[in-house]
């Protein structure tokens, strides 16, 4: 189990709880809901179809972000998954002011970039989401679509690699057939068990986290622990709150950080989901489920710090901290030098 996912506790130590209310899980499970199925009549044969009710906030010409009158039907189709993105994040962020030098790949890039912005000032200035669920779980639902689109579109290789990556777990290419799965995990947490990742748009630390088919473990569940602590954290309360709440907190607070399920599978056991989450954290050099925040290398989103030991003239054996510069001054010359490939091959 990883140091998050439990409530700090023993003497001297006051575990932070939420203080947004529990809601009814039935009620937010149909927020996840927006695939609806049609077999329209073609040539006297039925074919059934389905259809994306997307219910994304948009982007006006004044650069706020506005709830939609109604939902807008989306097919979802086996055409260019690219092309399909493209003409919906033009719909949603058209209006964006776009620099005349942008290319073809700039220009979706810099109207996700602009919506995005949008939407977090927006979040920022609707206090009710840190004290209703039910409102902060239907901005999460409405706008999904629309973070999957600055996922891909992304100026930044980190979230576009999140992208490639849930597209990959999921089996799907574009963000319209990825956005109602990525949905229904993480509102129905009766049917699936997986992986999310706590990330910030614009920070490389994520931290990664379990969820499994249970009411009281699910994904949207875990989502309100994360939100509650950072609220916490981002108040008065000192004793029973974690530094990579604070560090969270410090850095955009609950209004910057987005919580999205990378992996979703049907309920298996929780030791076999404890090896899945501890290969994502592994593979994450800059996760802060290991973090310690120590020195300058937090906010870049340095590791563990190395630790070796050294011994005083007394006899005594001491640790000694250093960071990752360190680590190639104190090694010999042939132990950080890279390997060349011909003998890389050799083995």
């Amino acid at each position: 189990m990883c140091e998050a996912d439990s409530e700090p506790t023993g003497p001297g130590r006051v575990a932070a709880r939420s203080p947004l209310p529990r809601v009814p899980s039935a009620e937010v499970r149909d927020l996840g809901k927006h695939v609806t199925f049609v077999s329209p009549s073609s040539n006297g044969r039925l074919r059934q179809c389905t259809v994306y009710n997307d219910r994304t906030w948009r982007l006006d010409e004044s650069g706020r972000v506005n709830a939609p009158t109604g939902t807008t039907p989306i097919l979802i189709t086996s055409a260019s998954s690219d092309k399909m993105d493209r003409q919906c994040l033009h719909r949603i962020a058209g209006a964006a002011v776009v620099r005349p030098t942008s290319g073809r790949f700039n220009k979706p890039c810099d109207q996700a970039a602009a919506w995005l912005q949008a939407l977090v000032d927006a979040r920022r200035g609707m206090r009710k989401l840190r004290n209703d669920w039910i409102a902060a779980a239907c901005f999460m639902s409405d706008n999904m679509l629309g973070l999957l689109l600055c996922l891909r579109y992304s100026f930044r290789k980190e979230n576009r690699a999140r992208f490639k990556l849930m597209c990959d777990n999921y089996g799907v290419h574009s963000a319209v057939s990825l956005a109602p799965l990525v949905s229904d995990a993480l509102f129905d947490g009766r049917l699936w068990s997986g992986v999310y990742q706590v990330f910030h748009f614009g920070k490389i630390p994520v931290y990664h986290g379990k969820f499994h088919g249970s009411e009281s473990w699910s994904c949207w569940e875990r989502c309100k622990n994360h939100f509650g602590q950072m609220i916490v954290a981002g108040g008065d309360a000192r004793d029973g709150v974690q530094d990579m709440y604070r560090f969270m907190a410090k850095n955009g607070g609950l209004e910057e950080w987005f919580i999205l399920p990378v992996l979703r599978c049907p309920a298996i056991p929780k030791s076999q989901l404890n090896d899945i989450e501890q290969r994502y954290i592994r593979s994450d050099p800059h996760c802060l489920n290991t973090q310690h925040f120590k020195g300058k290398g937090a906010n870049r989103g340095c590791g563990r710090p190395y630790k070796t030991e050294r011994s005083d003239p007394a006899g005594d054996t001491k640790l000694r901290e250093i960071s990752n510069r360190d680590v190639r001054s104190l090694a010999t010359p042939h132990e950080w030098r890279p390997v060349p490939l011909h003998l890389a091959k050799r083995g």
